[in-house]
């Protein structure tokens, strides 16, 4: 419960792949995931949405971790176990390095407009980014 050391956001944390990846066995294996994480970083999980994109949390997060703290933990504390399992094995990353939260819950319109504007449908090659 939300209490003056506390504030209550929503996390949207989307998958780095613009196909469903959330499904499955997976699912269940990213609820708990995030759920330990959280706990670990010192937020309450009120809520978990997992969608075959994106995951939508309601977190009571402390006033002194910064969101994006509690945004890098979870998606570096979930990805390596995320990508044991046989269903994302072979893949380099689970989670895009975007994220949005809220105060409000967000519709899953404004959602899709977030991963449609800053989710790239693929990433560039080395040479397209200049880097050869």
């Amino acid at each position: 419960m939300a209490d003056s050391q506390t504030f209550r956001h929503y996390l949207v944390m989307v998958s780095n792949r613009r196909q469903p990846v959330f499904e499955g066995e997976v699912r269940g294996d990213v609820e708990r995931l995030l759920r330990r994480e959280a706990e670990a970083v010192g937020c309450d999980v009120v809520s978990i949405e997992v969608r075959e994109r994106w995951v939508l949390l309601r977190l009571d997060s402390p006033v002194d971790v910064a969101p994006r703290v509690v945004f890098t933990r979870l998606r570096r504390g979930t990805s390596n176990e995320l990508l044991r399992t046989p269903e994302l094995a072979g893949r380099k990353s689970v989670w895009s390095k975007q994220f949005l939260m809220t105060a409000s819950k967000p519709s899953d319109r404004r959602i899709e407009r977030f991963i449609e504007a800053y989710v790239p449908t693929r990433w560039p090659s080395r040479r397209e980014a200049g880097e050869e």
